[in-house]
């Protein structure tokens, strides 16, 4: 059969005031048995969870069980999921009064019934050097846009004194290396250590080859340039 196999033992970690604990583990570079994940992901159907062993009774609870960062194919570009919970260097987006607006105008409530910030995310990207970098997903199943007028998203820069040269690009059609729309934002326009709001009309888009907005399977974005600091989206 084609499965890989993990302990979680060496990645515990202890939730403070609390019996919980929070396992993370790297499909990639923690397999103990079984085939490497690249040769099983395109495979899966089942997960199982099991326990050896006599030294131990009592209940065991499981609160939640997430699978990260897997959708996406990369080249030359480090990608991390973050968010303002757990992630002590991500830019937190409640901090900026721009996006806390937005956010009460699309979700209501910037705030949780405890009074903290709502858990937010998003994808830090890592050039891993100067030439095009990108991450690119294959949808299971077409996508239609053919209902929408416009993309929008939120940019941050973090570039600690950098200089901000190169470009984001983003592709989506049904082949990005053939038939699809295309926008190049120049990170040089962007205020840094910021984020940003980034409103892209269907109309403005470039079109290549022969793509249609009721046949979407790709979705490609990437950086291209001499950026050598985080760039959150």
């Amino acid at each position: 059969e084609n499965f890989s196999t993990y302990f979680l033992n060496a990645h515990k970690e202890q939730v403070p005031g609390s019996n919980w604990c929070k396992y993370t583990i790297s499909l990639e570079e923690d397999v103990f048995a079984g085939q490497d994940w690249d040769s099983v992901k395109s495979l899966v159907k089942d997960v199982r969870i099991w326990m050896k062993g006599s030294d131990f009774s009592g209940k065991i609870k499981f609160a939640k069980i997430s699978f990260l960062g897997d959708r996406w194919q990369t080249n030359n570009v480090k990608i991390k999921s973050v968010n303002n919970y757990d992630d002590i260097d991500f830019p937190d987006p409640f901090e900026s009064s721009d996006f806390r607006n937005y956010y009460e105008r699309m979700y209501g409530d910037t705030k949780t019934s405890e009074g903290k910030w709502q858990k937010e995310g998003a994808l830090s990207f890592l050039a891993l050097s100067d030439d095009t970098g990108y991450i690119q997903q294959t949808f299971i199943s077409t996508k239609s846009f053919a209902d929408y007028r416009k993309i929008n998203f939120w940019i941050y820069l973090d570039t600690k004194g950098e200089s901000e040269e190169g470009e984001f690009h983003l592709k989506f059609g049904s082949d990005v290396e053939t038939d699809y729309y295309e926008y190049t934002l120049p990170l040089s326009s962007v205020t840094t250590d910021k984020w940003v709001e980034i409103g892209i009309l269907f109309s403005e888009l470039e079109v290549e080859g022969d793509p249609t907005f009721n046949k979407i399977n790709q979705i490609r974005i990437g950086l291209n340039g001499e950026i050598h600091f985080p760039v959150y989206i």
